[in-house]
This record gives C-alpha cells, sequence and structure tokens, in this order.
C-alpha cells in the first residue's frame, strides 16, 4: 500500500575524484566515485540508506572536461545535500531524479562544458544519476532494475572490446574469450590493406583462427579515425578477406568515422552489406557499430531525412549495431531511451536484417558501473548483449536480487588512487596528535617532476634563486656555476661538501658502525658475517639474544634489511628475504634490534638543520568516518605534499593484516581519538607519516648526530637513522641507537613534513657550498626571468607545444623556438617556485624526446603577456644567449 507520507532526505554527499585503473594498471583516465546517505525524512518507514554511483568523464567522448567536470560535480552535489526525495513508490521516485536531473542539466553551462558537445558533463551525469537510482532503489527495497521497469531475466554476456594501447603502427589482439569477441583496434588512417595486413597477422586473428571459429565475431576499433573514403575502401578489404577465409564470418567496426561524419553511417552499411553478400561465404556479416552520437533522437531525425533522400539507391536503413555506454548516452534512464528508440527502427530480433544492441562502460569502470549495467542490461528488452570485462565470466547474467545496484562502496579498489575528496557535512581532516596536514602550493608544480621530483630539483631551485647558472643532465644531476669559479655538481641529494671516500664509507654498514662505537655514539650490537655464513649468523645470535635486525653490509634504502625478529622461525625468514634481495650476494650483518620510533636527524657540519619522526602508516578516527574514508582523506592530504604526492598508504596485504589482527575492516567506524595502524614499516614510501621534531630534539641527542657525522672523515652532510624511545629525553636516559648513516638523505623529508614545521634544508646546503667554494651570487631572487637552452633530440617531437602547456598551466610567461635540429631555447618570466621548476621540467621533455642538456641562465627581463611559440626570438631578446 503507498504511503504518502514516505520521504527519504539527503543527508550526505561524498565524491572522490581517483585515477581509474584497467587491467590492473592506470588507464590515464580519471573517475569519480559518488555516494549519498540517505536518511527517514519527517514521517517514519525509511532507515538510513547510501546510494553509489560512478562518474566516467572522458573528453570528447561523453562531453566532459576534467578539471571543469570535478567543479560540476562538486555543485551539482552541493544542491542535492539536504534534499527530499519521495519514496512512495517507484513512479514518483523516478519523476524526482528526472526533475533533479533536468536542474543540473540546466547548470552545465555555468561550467562550460566540452564546446563540441550539445549536452555536456554526459559521463559526470551518469554517476550522479546512478547514485540517485541506487540510492532510491534501496530505499524502495527493489532492485535497479526493477526500478528501471525492467522484466528480462537473463541476458548474455561477453567480453568487452578493449581498446589496444600499442603504438600507432601496431595491430594486436587484446582480449579473446570463449564467450567473447575477438577484439582489436586498428590503427592509422593510412593503407587499409596494408592495415589488414597486419591484422591477419596478429596473434589469434590469422586465417586457420577465422575458419575455426566462425561463431566468435572480430569487433574493430577504430576510434573516427577514418576519412569517409577510407572507410568506404576498409569494409570492401574486410569482404574480400572474409570471403577468403582470412577474416571471421562476423565483423564488426565501431566508429569508423568521426562524429561529424555520422550521417555517412547509413551509406557505409548499405555498402557493408552489399560487400558481405558478394563475399562467397554464406553467413558473412558486417556491421557498423555506432555510438550515441548516431541514435539519439537529433540524429536518428536527420538521418530517416537523408535516408529517405537517397532511398534510391536501395534499401538502407542505417548502422545494424549499437554500442551503448551509459556514461556516453549519459545516464540509465536516457540509455533505457536510446534502445527503446533503436527497438522501435529494427526490423528484426537480430540477424542481418535487425539492429543489434550491445552495452557497456567505459574502460576503467569498478563493480559499482559493472553492477549498474547489469541492472541496466535487465531493463532493456531484446538488448543482444553485454560486452563488459568484469560481467564476462558467466555466458549469461541473470537478474540481481539486491536492492539497488547490489554493490556498495569499492573503497578497496580505489583507496590508493583518490586525488580529490568533496563531502557535505566537510570530509575527515587527516590529524596527529591534534596537528593538521601540511599543504604546499608548490605541489603543482612539483609533481610533474615525478614522486622523486623534490630530491633532484630543490637545490637547484636554491642556486637559481641566487643568480647561479645550471646546466642540467638528467632528473637528478646538474651543475651549478657563477660564470667565474669553477662549476659545482650535485646529483640528488649528493654535493661537492662531501668527499667520495666517506660516501662510500657510509654505504658499508660495518665500518660505519665501527667508526660510530669509537666515536662514543650509542650502536647496537652486532656482527658482519660472510655471505651465506648463516650458521654463524644463528650462533651469534644466540650469544646475544632476540629481537635482532639482519641486513646487508653494503645496502641502501633498507633492500633486504628485517628488522625486530623475535624467534628462530623469523630468523629464517629473513635470511630467505636477504638472499632474494639485489643486495643478497654479499656479506651482511646481525644487530641488535633497539626498542624505538624511528628518526630521520638531518646534519649539515655542525649542526642538526632538520629532524623526522618517521611513524608507520595510520588514521586518527573522528569518531564519524570510516577507516576507508580516513585513509582517502589523508592520502588526499598527502597528494597535496611535494615529497609524499606519489607515496600513498596502500591498501595492501600488509594493510589487510594490521586491520585483521585489530579486528577491524575499511568499514569500520573508530572512535575520536583511536589510532588505527595500516603498516608495520615507517616507510614513506609504504604510506608512513613525516613529522618535524626538531625544536623538541634533546641537546644531547642533537650531540650524538653530529658526532656521528664527524666520525666519518670528509662527510659534511648526512641522514642519521635513530632509535630513540623519546626524542625529548636524555640520550643517556633511554634505549637507542643509531642504525644507519645515509649520506644521500632526501632533502624533501624535512622540506615537506606531513606535519610540523617545513625545514629549509636545501637552502642550507646551497649556502654551505656557496660559502665553501666562494662562489659569487645575487640577493635570493622572488621572480626570475630565465633562459633555457635545450639540446638532444628536442625538435619535429611536439616539444615547444610540450613547454607552452607547462608554461600555461604553471602561469608563466615567454617563448620558446627552435634554433636548430637538435636545439631548441625559451626564455621563461615568473614566480621563482614555477620558473625553476619548468627548468627542472625542461630536461624530461614529451615522451617522443630525449633531451640530453638543459643550460639555465638569468636574462633581465621584459614584460610579457603570453607565453608563445615563435620562429625568430624578439628583437629584446635576440641576444639572450
Amino acid at each position: 500500500m503507498e504511503d504518502p507520507g514516505r520521504t527519504l532526505v539527503v543527508k550526505g554527499v561524498q565524491a572522490m575524484a581517483y585515477q581509474a585503473r584497467a587491467e590492473g594498471k592506470r588507464a590515464g583516465v580519471t573517475n569519480f566515485l559518488v555516494k549519498l546517505r540517505g536518511e527517514a525524512g519527517e514521517s517514519p518507514g525509511v532507515v538510513g540508506v547510501v546510494g553509489v554511483g560512478e562518474c566516467q568523464p572522458r573528453l570528447g567522448a561523453t562531453g566532459d572536461r576534467a578539471g571543469e567536470s570535478w567543479k560540476f560535480l562538486t555543485a551539482c552535489l552541493s544542491r542535492l545535500a539536504y534534499r527530499e526525495f519521495p519514496v512512495t513508490d517507484e513512479a514518483a521516485a523516478l519523476d524526482a531524479v528526472r526533475a533533479a536531473m533536468c536542474e543540473f542539466h540546466g547548470m552545465t553551462a555555468e561550467f562550460g562544458g566540452d564546446v563540441n558537445w550539445r549536452e555536456p558533463f554526459r559521463g559526470t551525469l551518469a554517476g550522479i544519476e546512478m547514485a540517485l537510482l541506487d540510492l532510491l532503489a534501496r530505499a524502495l527495497e527493489l532492485p535497479l532494475h526493477r526500478l528501471l521497469a525492467g522484466e528480462a531475466t537473463t541476458v548474455p554476456a561477453q567480453a568487452a572490446p578493449v581498446s589496444s594501447r600499442a603504438d600507432a603502427d601496431e595491430l594486436r589482439e587484446v582480449l579473446t574469450g570463449q564467450t567473447g569477441f575477438s577484439a582489436t583496434r586498428l590503427q592509422g588512417t593510412g593503407d587499409v590493406a596494408a592495415n589488414l595486413d597486419r591484422l591477419e597477422a596478429a596473434a589469434g586473428i590469422n586465417a586457420s583462427d577465422a575458419v575455426g571459429q566462425p561463431d566468435k565475431p572480430l569487433w574493430l576499433r577504430l576510434g573516427g579515425r577514418l576519412s569517409r573514403d577510407d572507410a568506404d575502401a576498409l569494409v570492401l578489404a574486410i569482404a574480400e578477406r572474409i570471403g577468403a577465409g582470412k577474416l571471421p564470418l562476423e565483423v564488426l567496426i565501431e566508429h569508423p568515422v568521426a562524429a561529424a561524419n555520422r550521417y555517412h553511417l547509413p551509406l557505409l552499411q548499405h555498402k557493408a552489406d552489399r560487400a558481405a553478400a558478394k563475399s562467397g561465404r554464406g553467413g558473412a556479416d558486417i556491421r557498423i557499430v555506432a555510438d550515441h552520437a548516431s541514435w539519439n533522437a537529433r540524429t536518428m531525425g536527420r538521418r530517416a531525412q537523408l535516408v529517405s533522400h537517397i532511398g534510391k539507391l536501395g534499401r538502407i536503413r542505417g548502422p545494424r549495431a549499437a554500442y551503448l555506454r551509459p556514461a556516453q548516452v549519459g545516464g540509465l534512464l536516457e540509455t533505457v531511451a536510446a534502445a527503446a528508440r533503436i527497438r522501435a527502427g529494427r526490423s528484426g530480433r537480430s540477424g542481418t536484417s535487425g539492429t543489434h544492441i550491445y552495452l557497456g562502460g567505459m574502460d576503467g569502470g569498478t563493480e559499482i558501473t559493472a553492477g549498474a549495467l547489469r541492472n541496466l542490461a535487465m531493463a532493456i528488452p531484446e538488448l543482444d548483449s553485454v560486452a563488459d570485462d568484469r560481467l564476462a565470466a558467466a555466458p549469461e547474467l541473470s537478474a540481481p536480487r539486491k536492492p539497488g545496484i547490489g554493490v556498495n562502496e569499492t573503497y578497496d579498489e580505489i583507496i590508493g588512487d583518490v586525488t580529490e575528496f568533496f563531502a557535505v557535512p566537510e570530509p575527515p581532516v587527516s590529524t596527529h596528535e591534534g596537528m593538521t596536514a601540511n599543504a604546499y602550493p608548490e605541489v603543482t608544480y612539483l609533481q610533474p617532476l615525478g614522486s622523486n621530483g623534490t630530491k633532484g630539483h630543490l637545490l637547484e631551485r636554491e642556486a637559481l634563486v641566487l643568480g647561479l647558472s645550471t646546466t642540467r643532465y638528467s632528473k637528478g644531476a646538474f651543475v651549478a656555476t657563477d660564470g667565474d669559479n669553477a662549476g659545482l655538481s650535485f646529483k640528488w641529494s649528493r654535493s661537492p661538501l662531501s668527499s667520495a671516500v666517506s660516501l662510500a664509507l657510509c654505504t658499508h654498514k660495518e665500518a660505519t658502525r665501527m667508526r660510530l662505537r669509537r666515536a662514543g655514539v650509542p650502536v647496537p650490537k652486532g656482527c658482519t658475517f660472510a655471505e651465506g655464513d648463516y650458521q654463524a649468523a644463528r650462533a651469534f645470535v644466540e650469544r646475544i639474544g632476540y629481537p635482532v635486525v639482519v641486513k646487508p653490509a653494503m645496502g641502501v634504502r633498507g633492500i633486504g634489511v628485517a628488522a625486530n625478529i623475535r624467534d628462530d622461525e623469523a630468523l629464517e625468514q629473513a635470511f630467505k628475504q636477504l638472499e632474494a634481495s639485489s643486495l643478497g650476494q654479499g656479506d651482511f650483518i646481525v644487530e641488535q634490534h633497539v626498542n624505538g620510533r624511528d628518526y630521520r636527524i638531518v646534519v649539515i657540519g655542525d649542526e642538526v638543520i632538520g629532524a623526522i619522526l618517521r611513524e608507520p602508516g595510520s588514521v586518527t578516527g573522528d569518531g564519524k568516518s570510516s577507516i576507508a574514508e580516513l585513509v582517502i582523506a589523508k592520502n588526499v592530504a598527502r597528494r597535496g605534499n611535494p615529497h609524499l604526492w606519489g607515496r600513498p598508504i596502500k591498501y595492501d596485504a600488509a594493510a589487510r593484516f594490521q586491520l585483521s589482527r585489530a579486528g577491524r575492516t575499511l568499514d569500520t567506524v573508530p572512535a575520536a581519538g583511536e589510532k588505527v595502524l595500516l603498516s608495520g614499516s615507517c616507510s614513506l614510501s609504504q604510506g608512513g607519516d613525516s613529522i618535524d621534531v626538531l625544536d623538541e630534539l634533546h641537546p644531547t641527542i642533537k650531540d650524538a648526530a653530529i658526532r656521528a657525522v664527524k666520525a666519518v672523515p670528509g662527510l659534511a652532510f648526512c641522514g642519521v637513522d635513530f632509535l630513540l624511545e623519546d626524542h625529548a629525553k636524555p640520550l643517556d636516559g633511554q634505549e637507542a641507537g643509531i642504525c644507519e648513516l645515509n649520506a644521500h638523505a632526501a632533502i624533501g623529508n624535512c622540506e615537506y613534513p606531513l606535519y610540523g614545521t617545513p625545514r629549509a634544508v636545501a637552502r642550507t646546503l646551497m649556502a654551505e657550498c656557496v660559502t665553501q667554494f666562494g662562489l659569487n651570487t645575487t640577493q635570493r631572487q622572488e621572480q626570475l626571468a630565465l633562459h633555457l637552452t635545450v639540446r638532444g633530440r628536442v625538435t619535429a617531437v611536439g616539444y615547444r607545444a610540450w613547454l607552452r602547456r607547462w608554461a600555461k598551466e604553471f602561469g608563466l610567461t615567454g617563448w620558446v623556438r627552435n634554433v636548430s635540429e637538435r636545439v631548441v631555447e625559451a626564455v621563461i618570466i615568473g614566480d621563482a617556485e614555477p620558473a625553476s621548476a619548468l627548468a627542472a621540467l625542461a630536461v624530461l621533455g614529451p615522451k617522443a624526446a630525449a633531451p640530453t642538456d638543459v643550460t639555465t641562465t638569468h636574462i633581465e627581463a621584459s614584460p610579457l603577456a603570453s607565453f608563445d611559440v615563435v620562429t625568430e626570438a624578439p628583437k629584446e631578446y635576440a641576444n639572450a644567449r
């Protein structure tokens, strides 16, 4: 019985932007997860429910634009928050969804969208609608397909025609399955015959397979790459090869021409039908597969006019296959409507006379999209097949029985890939003992340099702001000079201050430990053993007792290290781990394990200039958010950190183990202030936290760190890895030990701590180099005008357009031009941080480029309004080089 008082209020909205994955790898696109939390309105009868949706914005395909789509999404969700929806019956719920979506469609003009589409932001709108439909279906306790009025009970399923990401001149089969298509992409628009020759040679698409598997169609994804003439030639060539037994009987050609030429598709299908009939093989069928652009109401009307106009050429109906993706169509409801339009015009259920309807998703979808497709399939009568990888395991799909989509938030799939987090009420805040995570605006300029970008760039930035010129040879190596004195060489954080002998000595852990013991600083008891001498190592452990540490004698970055070994079984596992590591073929060390927290203390000369506490990846509860939401919020905070943005907390086997041991899951809501561990490692690369503690560091600990560095002759800069019970207490009042000296410690640790005060390590280190080697510098410059000379493979590879794009994104002005076949020059003007970052980025270049070196010098700047590609240097810069 209907209850006119039943309503649902959207009490919370969430959106998460994440880097989508396909086949376990990042697909190079971004999706949005939408989550709506509904509760009963003033009238009782509805318990709390959650609806989820997945937006798949794709430039071109769905009328979306990356940055604008996120803004559009958050604006729509802000309007949804606290809105009331009727849940009296299916019709009222659907009417409410349509009304909300109509309102959001009206907002698209405010955000621009893709100007090439009359229906922008379809991929984003589809995800919002999906979440709303899921929410209301759950409130009505109905499977989503019932809300969409579906009556089907089973639908065939098959693998999707996934695009190949091979090079432009390659053709290869990318997916085959017992019930699926043989799918590939025909690349390029050159010689059609030559392309098909390569196609025939591709794995699994040879003549014997084509003849031996006549029921397995070949699906070609062309991405609109062909001209109309090439498309015509293609269908004729395919028919010839079908007749010769070189290709399967059924060939589907998806999106052969650009959207602007979609009105050519009816004539192309007509030519394909005639060519297949003349191929000489019974059952030959070449179907043109059209997407949303060819099946919306406006296009179908124009096509009908076209078919009527050219009807004298024969029986022309248009494409005989439709591949509908909700993200491209604009939503689940519009997909149902599009299928109905197609169905109304088809002359038969299947076969060569009718239009086949296929349903699928965009690449990179999660289980949420798969669940929506499963339900949508049941709501479309006479659907031929669902072509989706996640649903292809079974030969056919049956009607879901769970309410809504039947899938909850897919946090485990996206938790390490989230880049943005929006919520009403506000999303959880990442905190540590009352401190909120630091935000660094310069992350925008440093992210393009890669996850280790700070390590190779910060010293060069300091050199440039002091007026020095640089020549960069790689991502990590450069030379700085004042033009008068010999240049200083830097590689990552290594500088001329420390000798090569001291750097080598620090990589030998036993030699380091011996020198530290002589200097009177605390070091764990230990001994070095020859490669494979595990028997002697076992005897040593028996003498000093557990717990112990096993590590290579010559080691870096924690490779082959096993700590806190507490029994014989764990010791044997540590030996196996050591052997399997890249440093396992050499001497190794066994030493006492020191109970304490992990600190990195940075020393330059006679001064401690940084101290970081490194803690295992964890989150702190707020009493409202789930562990998954807390992890995502913290990972988004890490995305705003130049040193940690590429080092998220991972939901891997270690995290699952930690949660399982604590009796927790991703859905658990920890109490306010409760700390939840997700890793047993303090490594920042494994999601560990960095907390600045320099101001709290006890003087005796600082003294020990300085003495440790001085114990190695010629060592002027070093990261001292200290295990301490409490950094604020005297050294002699606690268990402590120095476990390693890192002579090329990452500078970004202290420059960009997640919590606490940033320390200017690069500035101090460069200032010390300037003083020690007597370089002539200027006052620190907040604005830079730089001239770049870039050498290598940098012409005819898109280098100038690439540099202009980054310059505009960084807010810089200037120009770039080709000087010769292997030289490009540029002028960059702007704030010091983005200008120096672009100078460092210039040595990488676009994918096809291979710069060998970049020389950066200072020039007198003239005002410029933009950054342009030019053929000749402006007159005022003619003598800049």
